[in-house]
């Protein structure tokens, strides 16, 4: 073996974390004199847990753009905490950052604008339009959601980011600040009063700790109505409301020193400083971007490693995964570390470790099997896995639990954890059967030996992902019994479940009768992966059940067309082997 053979895994994984680590590095500052960064690391409650304030930032224009940064006037890009702290002081930029994604074109008719590159717009443009977007929206909302059309969802979308902006802007315009401050004060308190009312309906970031124990976190703007009329008012909302106005106002030393005061405000016991800093870091770091990256570099190494100089390109994408596959999982533990819950409470969570167990066991059958399938394998369906999660991070909150009855740190790490990587094994096996059919369809490559190693791949993996989805249906239905107080209810979900345990115990039974071969088993695997997309997320669509959790309407279309592609494929393996390059193994 050549040294170049043998040192390319070793550079590839290092050059990996050397990229990983200088792109994930925190900024000191963003360029600017106000102390922005100490700012993003304060705390505030929203969606059920306590996170700084670059998160809210970062997930409100996640859901207001779709992205995390935003462009000036100069056309820089600036972070989102910015972004949040112009909404927040209620300064006139915030009207004029271009921020509103609007695509449709039908909605951009009604608002009076243009279309523009990239879709983007600003407040002021399509403000004086708002009255009769308002009255659409009210009318949308009153059709059956099965009977509303694309521009309703179109314009009851625009209408929630629209309210999202509303209230960061609302929930931190207090008694004495802002426009009409010189009304006086009994005036300012009853319009405050008045637009707590208006407010009340929608979700709002709570950024003011209890005075004492058994309180709650309150929004800003409450807790300064509430101070008012009671004469004692939190020192937070006087630092904060200073802070913002500061910032409004463009003095630094104001903002800077206000800020100051404001971190030993808040208990520690309420808003551990050590999590905060971390998700402010993880945040800035995105590992599972930068590992979606990574995994597509390893998928292009392991095919040009089909093509020629296979050995060293091989090993060097093995080296590449192996890296990559360490920092997925730091990443996943440090969602494990901040939220303080097991690494799996919502969608997004199940795909990244759906992704995660898939590489895991795709690096393993690398290691036994040195064909450079499970490298490709893996890359490939790492990289789609954070793809889909990249697309379900799109609501908000990442790490939000979505059902109470979730809260149960030990079947999260149990029942849900087993289940998931059943997940991962049956989509593996989907994989590999998936790149049998191709390969011998296609290519004359699939001989006798290769045709044997697939086979004992995906009999492999199946017969570990029955084990794990068997044992994981059992739990899930002893969670069920201790929740519900029913062991088994017919659930879709429980229905799901059941149909990946049973499909791939009928594969397995099938080859030990003699009723299929290899490419039995390969044609029965790829329907296999079907099934566990429905039961991930198809059944998620029906909106029926106590798991009905986690729709997504752009969902349904999207698993239409993995279906049809599944079925498609299913239907290339159905054709004699007399018809496929490869021909029959000798």
């Amino acid at each position: 073996m050549s040294r170049i053979t043998k040192l390319a895994p070793w550079l590839a994984a290092f050059l990996a974390i050397l990229w990983m680590g200088r792109s994930s590095m925190p900024p000191k500052d963003y360029g600017t004199s106000f102390d922005v960064v100490a700012f993003a690391h304060l705390p505030v409650v929203y969606q059920g847990r306590v996170k700084p304030y670059d998160t809210l930032a970062r997930n409100s224009l996640i859901i207001i753009s779709d992205r995390q940064t935003w462009r000036d006037g100069d056309n820089t890009r600036r972070p989102a905490i910015e972004w949040l702290l112009d909404v927040m002081s209620g300064s006139p930029r915030a009207a004029e950052h271009r921020v509103f994604r609007i695509h449709n074109l039908d909605l951009l008719g009604r608002l009076g604008l243009v279309r523009r590159k990239g879709f983007r717009y600003a407040y002021s443009e399509f403000e004086p339009q708002l009255a009769e977007v308002e009255l659409q929206a009210a009318q949308a909302g009153s059709v059956d959601p099965a009977e509303r059309d694309v521009y309703d969802v179109q314009v009851l979308e625009f209408w929630q980011r629209l309210s999202l902006f509303r209230v960061l802007v609302e929930t931190h315009r207090i008694p004495g600040s802002g426009p009409g401050s010189d009304a006086g004060p009994q005036a300012e308190l009853n319009a405050a009063l008045q637009r707590m009312e208006r407010l009340s309906r929608f979700a709002q970031p709570h950024g003011i700790p209890p005075l004492k124990d058994g309180d709650e976190w309150q929004p800003m703007l409450r807790a300064a109505v509430e101070g008012a009329m009671t004469g004692s008012p939190s020192p937070v909302v006087g630092s904060l409301a200073a802070s913002l106005t500061a910032w409004a106002s463009g003095d630094v030393v104001a903002f800077n020193d206000n800020v100051a005061e404001l971190t030993p405000l808040y208990p520690a016991a309420l808003a551990p400083p050590g999590q905060l800093d971390a998700e402010v870091t993880f945040n800035h770091a995105a590992p599972f971007y930068r590992c979606a990256v990574l995994y597509v570099f390893a998928f292009l190494l392991g095919c040009f490693a089909w093509l020629g100089w296979a050995e060293p390109l091989r090993r060097t994408a093995f080296g590449l995964l192996v890296a990559t596959f360490i920092v997925h999982t730091i990443a996943i533990g440090a969602r494990v570390y901040i939220s303080g819950y097991p690494p799996i409470t919502n969608l997004y969570g199940t795909a990244i470790f759906i992704g995660w167990g898939c590489v895991l066991i795709g690096l393993i059958l690398e290691r036994i099997y040195p064909l450079g399938v499970g490298n490709t394998l893996s890359a490939m369906v790492g990289a789609l896995t954070l793809l889909i999660a990249h697309f379900l991070a799109g609501d908000g909150d990442t790490l939000q639990m979505m059902q109470a009855v979730l809260d149960t740190k030990f079947w999260l790490a149990t029942h849900v954890i087993i289940i998931n990587f059943g997940y991962s094994a049956t989509f593996l096996a989907a994989g590999l059967s998936i790149m049998y059919i191709l390969r011998g369809v296609l290519t004359r490559s699939l001989d006798a030996a290769v045709d044997k190693s697939f086979y004992r791949m995906i009999y492999g993996v199946l017969c570990f992902g029955l084990l794990l989805s068997f044992i994981g249906t059992v739990l899930g239905g002893l969670w069920a019994d201790d929740s519900w107080g029913r062991f088994w209810g017919w659930d879709p979900k429980e229905n799901g479940a059941l149909m990946i345990v049973l499909w791939t115990a009928l594969i397995l039974h099938a080859r030990w009768a003699g009723l299929v071969r290899q490419r039995g088993i390969a044609v029965l695997s790829v329907f296999g992966g079907v099934i566990t997309a429905w039961s991930w997320f198809g059944v998620n669509q029906l909106g029926v059940g106590l798991h009905s959790y986690g729709f997504t309407e752009s969902v349904t279309f999207w698993l239409l067309i993995f279906v049809v592609s599944q079925l498609a494929i299913i239907g290339l393996g159905l054709l004699p082997r007399s018809m496929w390059r490869s021909g029959q193994p000798q």
